[in-house]
């Protein structure tokens, strides 16, 4: 069992349905003046932390720029195979705002994002002299992305790299 807490009013920088995972942090606001600005919630099974951590991600993505907000929903849903699409999310509903073309081209550049990542991941973790330009170059050949979402591929890459 999980326990999270869901933030019901504003506080130290912490925003309505924001969700708080981490148990310290529950903890010191639990014994805080601000623990009535929090309802404590369960996440009792695998199927209800599925659940909570897909909205999570919607909430986050359609809080940042739609190239990010894409990238998080590529990477969300590469972590679900095509016959769990009830897991998945679909990139254009939750995008439909954004001409379906847009959404398009962002869904192919995160992909290709998250395909090119291995060299550049595989420099940082060795540490190699010309990490920095590797990087540039990997920034260059993927342009439109946040320093967070590169961070993020780059981080994936270097995961393939230490496997």
């Amino acid at each position: 069992m999980t326990t999270i807490l869901i933030v019901t009013e504003p506080f130290d920088g912490y925003l309505i349905g924001q969700t708080i995972e981490d148990k310290n942090i529950i903890k010191i606001i639990a014994e805080s003046e601000n623990a009535s600005k929090v309802r404590k919630s369960e996440l009792k099974s695998q199927d209800d932390f599925e659940k909570w951590h897909r909205q999570k991600t919607i909430h986050a993505a359609l809080a940042l720029d739609l190239p990010d907000g894409v990238f998080r929903i590529v990477f969300f849903n590469s972590q679900h195979p095509q016959s769990a699409a009830d897991k998945r999310i679909d990139p254009y509903e939750l995008f439909s705002a954004s001409p379906r073309s847009e959404v398009e081209h962002w869904v192919a550049r995160s992909q290709w994002l998250m395909a090119s990542n291995y060299e550049v991941g595989d420099a940082l973790v060795r540490g190699a002299a010309n990490y920095d330009v590797i990087r540039d170059q990997y920034l260059k050949c993927n342009p439109g992305f946040s320093e967070a979402t590169y961070a993020h591929a780059i981080h994936l890459g270097a995961s393939k790299a230490v496997h």
